[in-house]
C-alpha cells in the first residue's frame, strides 16, 4: 500500500511536501510501514529446487521475494513508472526448476477498456532484481475475475527453455521453446476457456480462460520436453481438464472427468493443479472466484491407472468435535480453492474454502492422501466450536477495529477470505503459507495440526514488505497542538487508512467511522487539529453508512458526521483555514458547503475538486469541466478562462492567500496569485 507509493504517488508526495514551504534538492525516499500487505495475495510459489526461495503474487501490486534473513518480502516490480502501471498486475509467476536465479512474470492488470497495453513476459536471471521485456499479443488480467486461478504460466521441468501460457479472452494455450522470448498459439488446443462471471458488466464479461498448465517430468529424461502434460480451462460447461502425450502438439479430454452435479448452476472449475508422481490433485469450484463459488470438490486423478478419486473434504471429514451439527458434513456453501502437497510427504495435503464469509474461511488437512481429512475448527453445539488452530498478528488494522472476539459473531482477525495461494515448504513439512485478500498468514509448527499433545498450531501474518493498496489522499498538516506527533494521514482503498505518529511503525486504520475507502482528507490550514476526511463507509458495520468524518486532534480519533445519507460518498473535501466550513464535493453529486451540522447545497456542479484557501478562513475553490471556481461555502463564481483540460487537482499553497495551483495535465502547469482573476502558466 504505502510502500508502493509508484510514481504518481511521489509526485502527490513531492507536491505537499513543496506547498509546505520544504524543497530538498537531494531526498533519500524511505517506506512508510502499515504491514500487513493490504491487499488480495492469489498465490504464494516457492522454488522447488532451491532452499528458502519463494514469491508472493499480487492481483495489482506487483511480485515480491522473501528475504529469509529479515523476514521481509522485497518488491521486485516497484521499477514500474505510472505510465506504464498497467504491468502491476501480475497475471502469473513461475521460478524455474532447472536455474533457481531465472524466474518469470505474465503481467497485465485489466482485458477491458480500462487500459490499451497489451500483456507482456518479463523474465529475469537474477532472481528478479532486473527484468528483460517481451510483448505478447494480447492483453492479460492481473485483476480480472479468475486471477485466482492458476498459475497459468509453467516451466518444463526437463527442458526449461520451453513453457506454456494459458491466456483469457478466448486467446489459447500458447508455446515459448527460447525462455519466453516468442510465443506461438498452440492451435490443437480443443477449447478457449469460455466461462465469464457476468455478461452485462465490461469487467465480467471477459473469458477467463486457460488457467494452468502441469507437466509430468517422468515422461522424458534431462533436457528433453516432457511428453506427458496437463491443463486446465475455464469452461461453462464441459470438459475442462486436457492431455497431451507428445509434448502439447496435440491434446484429448482426460476421460471421466468431474463435471459437477448441475451444468447450469454447478458446474465446476479446476482451479489449480498439483502433480506428485503418478498423480494429480485438483480442487474445483463452480465460479471463477476470487470472490464467489458456492460449491466444489476436490479430485486426484492417477494418470497411469486412469483412475478419479473423490477426495473431498467434506464427505470424507472425521468430526473431531463429538458433536451433533451437521454443519460439518452437509453439502458445502463454498468451493475449494487455496491447494497444496507437502513434498516431503505427499500423504499431507491441505486445502482451503472458496469462499466462506461467514463465520470465517475453513482449512482442511489430509495426513492420508484425502481418505479423511481434518478441519481448522468444528462446530460443537452453535455457537460453540472447538478449533485446531490460533491466530494473531502484530498488524494492529487487521482486526479491522474488533478488540473483543465473540465467536462466530465477531471473529478478528480472521483466517482469511479469497483464499487460492496456499503452499507448504517444499523443505519443510512444518511451514506453510497462504494469501488472503488482506494479508499473508503462515505458520512454523502446521505438524501440530490436531495433536492434543503438542501446542495448537499458531497462524501469524508474515506480510511485512507487501504493501499494495492505492494510495488516494495525502496530507501533512503543521504539528502543533493535540496532533504535536502526527507524522502523516494517509486514506488508501480497501482498508481506509491511518494516521501514523511514527512513520516506521504500523498502526490501527481509521474508525468512527470506518471507511472501506478514503477518497479525501483536508485540514484546517491554521487550526491542523482540525481535520475531515470522506470516502466509502463499511456497510457491514452501520445500517446507515456514514461517509463523512472529523476529527479534533489531528486524525488520532474521528466522529461520525450524520449528514447525508449513504448515496452522498467519496468525492473530494475541504476544510477553511480556520476549521470554520467544509466543502464536500460527493460521488456524482452537487457539492455542499457549510458548518459540519450546517451543510447547504452550493452552486458547484457534480464532479467538482474542491480546496481551500490556506489563509482565508471564508473562501473556497474549485475545478470542474474545464473551469475554475471561487466562493464562500455555498456560493461560487466561475472565472472567465476556459482551461483545454476538463479536470484537474488543484492545489492551495499555504501562508499565500489567492495562491493556487492548477495541474492541467498536456497543457501545462498552471497558477493564479489572486484567487482566479488572473491565470499565468509556468515556461518548464
Amino acid at each position: 500500500m504505502i510502500n508502493r507509493i509508484i510514481a504518481g504517488f511521489f509526485r502527490k508526495l513531492f507536491l505537499l511536501f513543496v506547498f509546505s514551504g520544504f524543497i530538498c534538492t537531494a531526498c533519500a525516499w524511505v517506506n512508510v510501514s502499515i504491514g500487513g500487505g493490504g491487499g488480495f495475495v492469489p498465490d504464494i510459489i516457492y522454488n522447488p529446487t532451491q532452499r528458502g526461495l519463494v514469491y508472493a503474487r499480487t492481483d495489482m501490486g506487483g511480485i515480491y521475494r522473501l528475504d529469509t534473513a529479515s523476514k521481509t518480502w522485497l518488491p521486485l516490480t516497484d521499477w514500474v513508472s505510472q505510465e506504464n502501471w498497467n504491468m502491476l498486475g501480475i497475471e502469473s509467476f513461475a521460478t524455474d526448476p532447472v536455474n533457481p536465479a531465472i524466474c518469470y512474470c505474465v503481467v497485465g492488470t485489466y482485458t477491458n477498456d480500462w487500459t490499451d497495453q497489451n500483456g507482456k513476459i518479463l523474465r529475469s536471471g537474477d532472481y528478479g532484481d532486473t527484468w528483460q521485456q517481451y510483448d505478447l499479443s494480447f492483453k492479460c488480467g492481473g485483476n480480472m475475475p479468475g486471477r485466482s486461478m492458476g498459475e497459468r504460466l509453467s516451466i518444463d521441468p526437463n527442458c526449461h527453455t520451453t513453457l506454456f501460457l494459458g491466456a483469457r479472452s478466448g486467446n489459447g494455450l500458447w508455446k515459448s521453446v527460447n525462455s519466453g522470448e516468442i510465443w506461438t498459439k498452440v492451435e490443437s488446443f480443443p477449447v478457449t476457456g469460455d466461462y465469464v462471471q457476468d455478461a452485462s458488466l465490461a469487467y465480467t464479461s471477459d473469458p477467463v480462460g486457460i488457467v494452468w498448465i502441469a507437466f509430468d517430468k517422468s515422461s522424458s529424461s534431462s533436457g528433453f520436453p516432457c511428453k506427458r502434460l496437463f491443463a486446465g480451462a475455464a469452461q461453462k460447461s464441459g470438459s475442462t481438464v486436457f492431455e497431451s502425450d507428445d509434448a502439447g502438439v496435440t491434446w484429448s479430454v482426460v476421460q471421466n472427468q468431474p463435471t459437477g452435479p448441475d451444468v447450469d448452476t454447478l458446474h465446476i472449475m479446476p482451479h489449480h493443479c498439483i502433480l506428485i508422481d503418478s498423480i494429480i490433485y485438483i480442487p474445483y469450484c463452480n465460479k471463477a472466484g476470487p470472490y464467489n463459488g458456492n460449491y466444489g470438490e476436490i479430485w486426484k486423478y492417477n494418470f497411469i491407472a486412469k483412475t478419479w478419486t473423490d477426495i473431498t473434504p467434506h464427505t470424507h471429514e472425521i468430526d473431531e468435535a463429538g458433536g451433533t451439527s451437521t454443519l460439518q458434513t452437509e453439502n458445502p456453501y463454498f468451493g475449494y480453492g487455496g491447494f497444496t502437497v507437502d513434498a516431503c510427504n505427499p500423504n499431507v495435503i491441505m486445502a482451503a474454502s472458496l469462499n466462506s464469509w461467514w463465520p470465517d474461511a475453513v482449512l482442511f488437512r489430509s495426513t492420508d492422501g484425502g481418505a479423511s481429512w481434518s478441519r481448522s475448527f468444528y462446530w460443537v453445539s452453535y455457537p460453540s466450536a472447538k478449533f485446531n488452530y490460533t491466530i494473531e498478528t502484530t498488524y494492529p488494522w487487521l482486526n479491522w477495529g474488533v478488540t473483543t472476539t465473540t465467536w462466530p459473531t465477531t471473529v478478528q482477525p480472521k483466517i482469511g477470505w479469497m483464499i487460492s495461494g496456499m503452499a507448504i515448504n517444499p523443505f519443510n513439512s512444518d511451514e506453510m503459507m497462504y494469501g488472503t485478500g488482506a494479508t499473508i498468514y503462515g505458520t512454523k509448527n502446521l505438524t501440530n495440526w490436531g495433536d492434543s499433545t503438542k501446542s495448537q498450531v499458531l497462524f501469524q501474518s508474515v506480510a511485512a514488505g507487501v504493501e499494495e493498496c492505492a494510495v488516494l489522499a495525502l496530507a501533512v498538516p503543521p504539528t502543533t497542538g493535540a496532533n504535536s506527533n502526527v507524522k502523516l494521514i494517509a486514506g488508501v482503498g480497501d482498508i481506509g487508512g491511518f494516521t501514523f505518529t511514527d512513520l516506521n511503525t504500523p498502526t490501527q486504520m481509521f474508525l468512527t467511522p470506518r471507511f472501506t475507502t478514503t477518497s479525501s482528507i483536508d485540514y484546517a490550514e491554521l487550526a491542523p487539529d482540525q481535520v475531515v476526511r470522506v470516502g466509502t463507509a463499511s456497510t457491514d458495520l452501520y445500517e446507515t453508512p456514514v461517509n463523512l468524518g472529523n476529527s479534533t486532534d489531528g486524525g488520532k480519533t474521528w466522529n461520525k458526521i450524520y449528514a447525508f445519507d449513504s448515496t452522498y460518498k467519496s468525492g473530494t473535501v475541504a476544510m477553511s483555514a480556520k476549521g470554520s466550513f467544509i466543502v464536500w464535493a460527493p460521488e456524482s453529486k452537487v457539492p455542499y458547503g457549510g458548518s459540519f451540522y450546517g451543510l447547504k447545497v452550493t452552486n458547484l456542479p457534480a464532479n467538482s475538486y474542491v480546496a481551500s484557501d490556506r489563509v482565508d478562513d471564508s473562501v473556497f475553490y474549485a475545478f470542474t469541466d474545464s473551469l475554475f471556481y471561487t466562493g464562500s461555502a455555498t456560493a461560487f463564481t466561475a472565472s472567465a478562462h476556459r482551461f483545454a483540460a476538463a479536470s484537474v487537482k488543484i492545489k492551495a499553497v499555504p501562508g499565500e492567500k489567492g495562491h493556487v495551483w492548477i495541474p492541467a495535465g498536456s497543457t501545462g502547469l498552471w497558477y493564479t496569485f489572486d484567487g482566479g482573476q488572473q491565470f499565468g502558466r509556468t515556461d518548464s
